[in-house]
């Protein structure tokens, strides 16, 4: 058995000429005579050879200098390591924004609610006004937002009236609600929902009777 059919090759087969090769690094070449020696006989495909024969006959080549055509050379697999961490580098970035949660921002629009209740068509960028969530899109939205607003902010002031001190305290935090047939009364709120109007107990009770009496409009 030669040298070559140790190594599973035979005449016909291409292979990468790798560096101390006769043929220039990277050169294709072509197993052209098993002469049953350690040094056959190759032809030039692609690249180029030290020899100017090596297109016709071919040149002779020592096997330790040439390896199967399509397996990475020591150059490329350098190359490849490179692009790999490049890679690696990329993927690591990309999935930390993936993981940076996005602010949400308003939408905003050209109404606005003004501090008087008016809605007036005022087409603008104001960013201030849009983050802070005073413009809306139509003026159906703005109209309900104006509603709600007023409700809110009249309920606000009336606690910063008869409460100025008063923060958030889990064991002394009431709403006002409607009730089933319609009245008002107070509810524990000690989850601190979004946009509920809390307060002591004593003020949301004066609260809730002021509102049933009519005394209080929200």
């Amino acid at each position: 058995m030669t040298p070559c059919e140790e190594r599973g090759w035979k005449v016909g087969d291409r292979f990468t000429a790798i560096p101390g090769s006769v043929f220039s690094t990277g050169s294709v070449i072509e197993l052209y005579r098993d002469d049953g020696s350690s040094c056959p006989l190759f032809k030039l495909i692609s690249g180029d050879c030290r020899y100017n024969n090596a297109h016709g006959p071919g040149a002779y080549e020592l096997l330790e200098y040439v390896q199967p055509h399509g397996v990475f050379t020591m150059t490329n697999r350098t190359e490849l390591k490179r692009q790999l961490a490049d890679t690696r580098a990329q993927m690591e970035r990309l999935e930390a924004e993936l993981e940076r949660t996005e602010e949400w921002e308003p939408e905003g629009g050209d109404w606005i609610v003004t501090l008087t209740g008016e809605l007036k068509n005022l087409p603008s960028d104001w960013k201030e006004q849009v983050a802070f969530g005073a413009r809306h899109p139509t003026r159906e939205q703005a109209e309900r937002a104006r509603d709600l607003m007023r409700r809110h902010n009249r309920a606000l002031a009336y606690v910063q009236e008869h409460a100025p001190d008063y923060v958030f305290d889990r064991h002394d935090a009431f709403a006002v609600e409607l009730d089933e047939i319609g009245g008002w009364e107070i509810a524990e709120a000690t989850w601190n929902p979004i946009g509920t109007v809390i307060g002591p107990k004593r003020v949301m009770e004066q609260l809730a009777d002021d509102l049933n009496s009519g005394r209080v409009k929200l």
